[in-house]
């Protein structure tokens, strides 16, 4: 069955389970040696002490009326959980003690199980209330479980017997009704009673044949700690026997105890704790030493370790199943048992005794068959194919092919080395060789056959797949495409122009009677192949949720398209999925066959058999979405931080700058919650979001408005969606702009002299307009004239990958160039970018041009880390005429590691440095001038004069002949947040 393990690897707090419940809301709530855990959706949640348990060591778990959730330590006492908050009781006056086993909640009380006796607290008031000690027997021992009968409670102990009391007393007397001693665990299923004893269980059929001490039945071999009960009324019992290996996971079932932990994969002996989940049919399985294990008790796929055999292909008739695999065949009866075995040896004896009797008349090579080898030893024959042909079955191999019977008799041995093999409409045996021709077999046994020569375009070559149906036999090929063979021809699908596709993997006729065709490149295609082939449906390969099609098979509508991810189902036009966790664990599958109501896949280690019927049911979940977190600003949400404040659980307001929301969303009440994917919408007109896996929303920079938010719900599982509404999120409007301070304002200004201050504030203003608008003009300007000189290069390098004849190179340079070009007509427009842009623009620029240049020159930009790029703004395109600089003069072609660097650094309050240094040839003295008033440098210049006020040349340059150049730009920035 399949199962999954949640470990600390997957998140556990610790591995050493001591307790499980389930509560009301169908939360697993898992107590741990170290910790209490909580597994929601299939998402793994840790408390400890610093969260408010009194103790982290957790043996007892259970609810009260109200739904709070009770923790009970081994030391340190008890806690509560109230639905938000953790409240650590500790152990409170009266508590005989702190180290707790079991509770039973009852009415508005929680009766205590501890390590020396029981207890009764108010689950209100969480005050002890008081016992009546029995006068014949105060010895106390702990409590091991307990169970209500008749308004009475009764409970176990471990060494004195089993007592009751009536729970609707205020204060309850304790009446000792056995003597059943060494009682590890009491727990009632029905009228069942089970008390487990010291290495077996003790069965009542009644708790009256408990109270008699008469009428139990003893079974098992171990000590049983915890029961549980399916829908189906199958009882069961974790087991660990302390001392001994003899524990795990049992079925009670007619009176005898079975063992499942090989059916559950199941490795651990030490099995403590059980938890039911009624609706989703699973079984809990808590450890002592493995952490927690998920059973899907119900789940439509079962897996056979079948002895770790590569299973290769399988056969069903008259009621048996026939599976090859990489040692030989099994045959097994109808029952299911094994009935035979043929072992390669067998057919290897069969190989030999043929071409002892046939040594100089055997097929060969050289006469268009497969090469093979017949002096290869047993252990190195490889298996094919089965196939099932009327009553007898055709196996394939590297040593030939054989005929046997459905007793598993050889029949006939064919000494051919064929891949793929086939049948004709009426029963011929059709031998492929994936490059020299086709042969159709009149008799087998003579090796008597007609020859179809690859020289014929229509005969098939390079074959993946063949199938019959109906009067047609159908061929697919990885590059020759679709063949059929009819009336004793074959005919090309691609010769004739009947179908263009080349390459294929896979072909089926599904249950529908329509031809499913995968091709190389995972497409689907579905067909009508009668009266003509036409293309009815194409499954496009982004529908799918893998890139490899492993196999193709179909029951009723319904297509299964196995990859290496898993199991895609097809029908009208819905895909579901199924992998690891619905059970699919070992997904490198090699073959599949449906029978009946069952889909058999084999694979490197065994086989699945899916229970089709439960498998395809129609799975409908009442999902819940329920935001489990809010940050604002990246700060998690507190009432007190927020002026705004007023969530609740669907709607949320805050301030104009609390705009960068994150939502966390929990997804309850689906039993797969990785098959769930997401995507959502602030309004009900915007466009919905990518889809993604993640259970979060970001929202960076909301504008003022109102978000009702949604969430579509897209179930891989079922292949459905739906829509579901998560919040109502309000962004208010700064208080500037909200009516009543406009209008304040206006009536302010009115009474204060309005129009002076109105006619200053307008010429400040237009002054200010003014000179900002000349800097940003002709900025704008110099930008415009630098633009040229850059398309100008560029095409220069697209120019010299065409005439090298690099269509590659030139394509994807192009597509640089393109995007560069985007990014600087975006960049011409602004007076200052972030310096992340403009180090990226940089990059971007040096990409291009060093690839010109074959990606001699190591480039390489940095900046101090005193400098955050992201709030940095800087002049764009400032640096690009120097860079360029570098690679059209300071290298040449001899030069042996030319190497750029960009360094930025600050150089004092709102200024910035750049360095742009070589180690290439350096500027001559006689071009020093010319350098200088180069139109590249006096753009720069003059850029920078425009914004720089300070003292000192802005622009620094310091070079050596044959020692490199370095140039230093002092310019302002602008500080952002």
């Amino acid at each position: 069955m399949p199962s999954k393990n949640y470990s600390t690897l997957e998140g556990l707090s610790n591995n050493a389970i001591k307790s499980l419940f389930l509560d009301s809301r169908g939360l697993l709530w898992i107590g741990t040696e170290n910790g209490v855990s909580l597994l929601q959706s299939g998402k793994i949640s840790n408390f400890y002490e610093s969260d408010g348990l009194a103790f982290n060591s957790c043996w007892a778990i259970n609810e009260d009326q109200n739904g709070n959730i009770w923790f009970g330590s081994y030391g340190g006492g008890i806690s509560k959980f109230d639905g938000s908050k953790f409240i650590p009781i500790g152990i409170p006056k009266g508590l005989s003690d702190g180290r707790i086993r079991h509770f039973f909640p009852y009415k508005n009380k929680i009766f205590i199980g501890t390590e020396n006796g029981l207890s009764i607290i108010d689950i209100d008031t969480h005050q002890v209330i008081g016992i009546q000690e029995s006068t014949s027997d105060n010895t106390q021992s702990y409590i091991s479980g307990f169970f209500l009968h008749k308004n009475y409670l009764y409970y176990g102990t471990y060494g004195i017997g089993v007592y009751r009391l009536n729970p609707d007393e205020e204060y309850p007397k304790i009446e000792k009704i056995s003597d059943h001693k060494l009682i590890y665990a009491m727990a009632k299923m029905e009228n069942v009673v089970f008390a487990s004893n010291k290495g077996f269980l003790d069965v009542f059929s009644t708790p009256e044949q408990l109270i008699a001490g008469e009428g139990k039945k003893s079974i098992g071999q171990s000590v049983i700690w915890d029961t549980a009960q399916d829908k189906h009324r199958n009882t069961y019992l974790a087991a660990w026997g302390i001392f001994t290996q003899d524990g795990g996971i049992f079925r009670l079932k007619d009176g005898k105890i079975e063992d499942l932990s090989e059916g559950f994969d199941i490795s651990s002996k030490e099995i403590l704790a059980l938890a039911y989940d009624s609706i989703d049919h699973e079984l809990y399985v808590g450890t002592q030493d493995k952490g927690l294990y998920e059973i899907q008790l119900e789940p439509g796929i079962g897996y056979e370790q079948f002895g770790g055999k590569e299973v290769l292909g399988f056969a069903f008739v008259e009621g048996k199943k026939i599976i090859l695999h990489h040692r030989g065949l099994t045959f097994f009866d109808n029952k299911g048992n094994i009935e035979k075995e043929l072992e390669k040896d067998i057919f290897k004896k069969s190989s030999s005794e043929y071409v002892g009797k046939n040594r100089h008349n055997l097929p060969l090579h050289e006469d268009d068959f497969f090469e093979m080898d017949f002096d290869i030893q047993a252990s190195q024959i490889v298996f094919y194919d089965l196939q099932l042909q009327g009553k007898h079955l055709w196996v394939n191999s590297n040593i030939g092919i054989y005929q046997l019977d459905l007793e598993g008799n050889i029949l006939i041995y064919i000494p051919v080395h064929s891949y793929e093999i086939g049948f004709t409409p009426d029963g011929k045996l059709i031998e492929t060789n994936p490059y020299g021709g086709v042969r159709i077999y009149e008799d087998p046994a003579k090796m008597e056959y007609r020859y179809y020569s690859p020289s014929d375009q229509n005969t098939p070559v390079q074959v993946s797949k063949i199938i019959q149906n109906g009067d047609k036999t159908y061929f697919s090929s990885v590059f020759k495409g679709i063949y059929h063979y009819d009336k004793n021809e074959f005919l090309s699908y691609l010769a004739s122009s009947i179908w263009k596709e080349e390459k294929f993997k896979q072909i089926h006729f599904s249950s529908s009677g329509q031809l499913v065709i995968a091709s190389e490149f995972d497409e689907v295609f579905i067909a009508d192949s009668y009266p003509e082939f036409k293309i009815k449906e194409i499954i496009p390969k982004e529908k799918l949720v893998g890139k490899n099609v492993l196999f193709l098979e179909s029951y009723a509508d319904n297509i299964f398209i196995g990859t290496e991810k898993g199991l895609n189902v097809y029908r009208n036009g819905i895909i579901r999925f199924f992998d690891e966790e619905q059970g699919l664990h070992k997904k490198l599958f090699k073959t599949a066959k449906v029978n009946g109501n069952h889909l058999f896949i084999g694979t490197y280690e065994g086989y699945y058999q899916l229970d089709l019927p439960n498998l395809l049911r129609e799975y409908l979940p009442q999902l819940d979405l329920k935001v489990s977190e809010i940050r604002v600003n990246q700060q998690k949400m507190d009432k007190e931080e927020f002026s705004w404040f007023a969530y609740q659980s669907n709607s949320l307001e805050l301030a104009h700058n609390q705009n960068t929301v994150m939502l966390g969303f929990l997804v309850t009440g689906h039993q797969f919650p990785n098959k769930l994917q997401y995507r959502y919408r602030l309004t009900p007109n915007e466009e919905w979001s990518a889809s993604q896996s993640e259970n979060t929303i970001v929202l960076p920079y909301l504008k003022a408005g109102v978000f009702p938010i949604e969430v579509e719900v897209y179930d891989l599982h079922s292949g459905k969606s739906a829509i579901y509404p998560l919040l109502r999120l309000q962004i208010h409007p700064p208080f500037y702009l909200e009516i009543w301070f406009l209008l304040l304002t206006f009536i302010v200004l009115s009474c204060f002299v309005y129009w002076l201050i109105r006619l200053r504030i307008q010429r400040t203003r237009k002054e200010a307009t003014l000179k900002q608008r000349l800097a940003e003009t002709k900025l704008q300007a110099l930008i415009s004239q630098m633009n040229p000189h850059f398309i100008f290069n560029a095409i220069n390098s697209i120019q010299y990958f065409v005439l090298k004849n690099d269509t590659d190179s030139a394509i994807r340079f192009l597509g640089g160039f393109s995007k560069l070009m985007r990014t600087t007509l975006d960049n011409s427009t602004k007076s200052f970018i972030r310096l992340s842009e403009e180090i990226q623009y940089l990059k971007s620029y040096m990409d291009i041009e060093n690839e010109r240049i074959g990606n001699r020159i190591t480039c390489q930009i940095t900046f101090d880390q005193s400098i955050n790029p992201e709030s940095v703004e800087v002049p764009p395109m400032l640096f690009q005429p120097l860079v360029e600089n570098v690679f059209v003069h300071a290298f040449d072609s001899k030069h042996p590691n030319p190497t750029l660097h960009v360094h930025f650094q600050m150089a004092g309050d709102n200024l910035l440095s750049a360095e742009i240094t070589d180690n290439g040839r350096g500027i001559l003295d006689g071009n020093q001038k010319q350098f200088h008033e180069s139109k590249g440098m006096k753009l720069v210049r003059e850029r920078i004069s425009l914004i720089y006020f300070g003292e000192g040349d802005p622009v620094q340059v310091d070079s050596q002949k044959d020692n490199g150049t370095r140039i230093r730009l002092l310019f302002p920035f602008k500080q952002t947040n």
